[in-house]
């Protein structure tokens, strides 16, 4: 895949933007299966925009970046990489929420939220998906053993509650059963690729 076709696939998300849902999955770790978040739909509209100009924004808008195969891979900046070569099975859970709606949710009482290791972020509709997949690092998991301060209306006051911080960046995706990799740290941090 080159870029323009690249950016014709990721079009598709912007020019529909109205009609396509977004679903939102976590990794835990120890487990191989993602588990489905149940957000509130006001809330995942807001996600799925923030992501869909995310495409926009860090691929389709950007004309110094080109597609280049994974087994090619040198130290040329601006690249996303196809990937080529065996996809690790740590990644399989991008196929799994593509393949299937049946996906257990994450429960609140029984899984930790400081277990989570990646988000995956399904984006489309009956014709066209795309999955977005991030790291979570931990500083983006804000537990009970912090101490955080929210705006009330004369005040501050804690917010007791674990809560996620979701920004708009994600280092792989798939599309039509094609990986690519936006950040190649991301893979040498998880599997010491070279």
């Amino acid at each position: 895949m080159n870029k323009e076709e690249l950016n014709t696939k990721l079009k598709y998300f912007q020019d529909n933007i109205e009609q396509i849902g977004a679903v939102v999955y976590v990794r835990l770790k120890g487990e191989t299966t993602p588990k489905k978040i149940d957000i509130k739909s006001d809330d995942l509209s807001s996600i799925k925009k923030m992501f869909v100009n995310s495409l926009g924004s860090e691929i389709i808008s950007k004309e110094d970046v080109s597609v280049v195969l994974l087994s090619k891979s040198d130290e040329r900046k601006n690249v996303i990489y196809e990937y080529d070569i065996e996809v690790p099975e740590y990644f399989q859970c991008l196929q799994d929420v593509t393949s299937s709606d049946d996906h257990e949710l994450f429960n609140l009482q029984d899984d930790n939220i400081n277990s989570v290791v990646a988000m995956i972020i399904e984006l489309g509709d009956e014709q066209k998906q795309v999955v977005l997949f991030k790291t979570m690092a931990q500083v983006n998991i804000y537990g009970r053993s912090s101490f955080f301060l929210k705006k009330s209306s004369q005040r501050f006051e804690e917010l007791k509650e674990e809560f996620f911080r979701i920004s708009p960046n994600f280092h792989l995706l798939q599309i039509d059963n094609s990986l690519l990799v936006l950040s190649l740290d991301t893979l040498e941090k998880l599997f010491g690729f070279q």
